[in-house]
């Protein structure tokens, strides 16, 4: 199909760069079928975040979404430990090594880890991601590759392939090693307000879809914005919600009417939210292509 160029080339478009090439960036953006692939992501994700509050909670924010990267990624290297974590984190200058009991503590508590039982020695206390955690992160890049898969029809295939466990192990290890530039990014992007709260995309999702049928996505026309409909949707407090939307309104990023319950996006916060869908198509295919690649021809690497 002329209008899709494959995986190999939305992959050369971020793999080794600091952001997406500005025309892969545009030829994705433009094309007559982005806005329907990112409106269906967006749908999806507030699917997932109401029907389903186990696995909600395990992605509720960006940190919980790096913690699962993280321990996805040390369990691909082969162990998953106290002593790995301590090594992990001077590796990708996460924190010190001191921290990693904390860490692991903190991962414990989230559910993100559970003892692995078929162990030798009893000596060392080794762990493995938490079948749920796993199941919410199949779950979550599945979905976008599907949702891509309206633009790109090779997503479609590649979101079968993750389901394999190697590829899955390529995929981990591969999203790990890119942990530390992720985590070191100086600059937040203008949707680092919402990313950072509880469930605070997912709201944002629902809100771009609230919009009129006969409007784009996300809307540039009235959007609801009830504080007490969202909240109970999506198991918060009211208190959150309007913070969340009150703090945007403070950076400039939408207008509410709240005698209305409604409100508009400004076009930076409708630039930022498509931004942020292309990007997340192109990061999980990115990452699938190369797994794929890398289960069929390379060795695994326990190493950056």
């Amino acid at each position: 199909m002329s209008d899709s160029p494959g995986l190999a080339f939305w992959a050369s478009a971020v793999l080794n760069r600091d952001g997406i090439e500005p025309a892969a960036y545009a030829r994705l953006a433009n094309h007559p079928k982005f806005i329907e692939a990112a409106r269906q992501s967006a749908r999806v994700a507030v699917a997932r975040h109401t029907g389903n509050p186990l696995i909600s909670r395990t992605i509720k924010d960006i940190r919980r979404v790096m913690y699962g990267v993280f321990v996805l990624y040390l369990d691909a290297r082969g162990e998953l430990s106290l002593k790995t974590i301590r090594d992990v984190c001077v590796e990708l200058g996460l924190a010190s090594p001191g921290y990693a009991a904390a860490i692991l503590l903190r991962l414990r508590v989230m559910g993100f880890v559970t003892r692995d039982t078929n162990v030798t020695d009893k000596r060392v206390r080794r762990y493995i991601p938490s079948p749920l955690m796993k199941k919410a992160f199949l779950e979550l890049l599945g979905n976008e590759l599907l949702a891509f898969g309206i633009i790109e029809p090779e997503a479609l295939a590649a979101a079968e392939a993750l389901k394999d466990p190697e590829v899955f192990r390529f995929f981990a290890l591969n999203g790990g090693r890119g942990l530390s530039r992720i985590l070191k990014k100086a600059e937040p992007d203008l949707l680092h307000l919402f990313a950072t709260r509880d469930v605070g995309i997912a709201i944002l999702h629902e809100i771009a879809l609230s919009g009129s049928s006969d409007d784009t996505y996300p809307p540039k026309g009235p959007v609801r914005m009830a504080v007490a409909p969202l909240a109970r949707k999506f198991g918060v407090s009211r208190s959150h919600v309007f913070r969340l939307l009150r703090d945007a309104e403070k950076q400039k990023l939408l207008q509410r009417d709240p005698d209305q319950m409604t409100g508009r996006f400004e076009e930076s916060l409708r630039g930022a939210l498509l931004r942020f869908h292309a990007s997340g198509f192109l990061a999980v295919a990115a990452g699938a292509y190369q797994a794929i690649n890398d289960a069929s021809h390379q060795p695994a690497r326990a190493h950056f």
